[in-house]
């Protein structure tokens, strides 16, 4: 299956998630590592301010790019590389569980063997605060008028997404950041 990404995602752009990028990177139970990833970089405000508070070398990687990222095709991203990789809000944009299923195999082909991918999504009701122009798609997820597309999360839900490569291994949540955010590891 190859990935086929909605030209429409740029539209959900955000340029107000620097809060939880500054709170990712204030937090004492996240040790970035040498080599950062932000995947689904958008408009490259959390790039920034993960490149001023960590100690690391922090790439981005966006393919609709609103600046200037590092890489804008998945084949760009060296393999097994990165300590961290950040990807706050991009499974939400994402249409279709074999589409959400080939960005976490991405991820987890970029981290190195100890690396942990931190994974940030907008639960249900987040979206659902949302849809007021929006036409249900069922399974929490809803198209608008603009062509762009958001799913909603739940744990459950979550953890069946990231648990779509069996390589996945669940470390743990992280309160305070997005309204639901897993850290993953690759396994043998």
């Amino acid at each position: 299956m190859r990935m086929t990404l909605n030209p429409d995602s740029k539209k959900t752009q955000r340029s107000n998630t620097s809060a939880t990028y500054l709170k990712l990177a204030q937090m004492d139970s996240v040790k970035p590592g040498p080599m950062v990833l932000d995947y689904g970089s958008g408009k490259g405000h959390g790039t920034l301010i993960l490149k001023t508070h960590w100690s690391s070398t922090v790439h981005s990687y966006e393919p609709f790019p609103d600046g200037n990222p590092d890489f804008t095709h998945i084949d760009q991203i060296p393999h097994n590389c990165y300590d961290v990789i950040v990807c706050f809000n991009v499974l939400n944009v994402i249409q279709g569980h074999g589409q959400r299923a080939m960005i976490i195999s991405n991820l987890l082909n970029c981290l190195n063997p100890e690396g942990q991918a931190i994974i940030g999504v907008r639960t249900v009701q987040n979206v659902a605060a949302f849809t007021k122009t929006a036409t249900s798609c069922g399974d929490a997820e809803w198209e608008y008028p603009n062509g762009s597309f958001q799913k909603g999360f739940n744990k459950e839900i979550l953890e069946s997404e990231v648990l779509s490569d069996s390589r996945t291994r669940i470390q743990r949540y992280i309160k305070g950041l997005n309204p639901l955010t897993i850290v993953i590891t690759k396994g043998n």
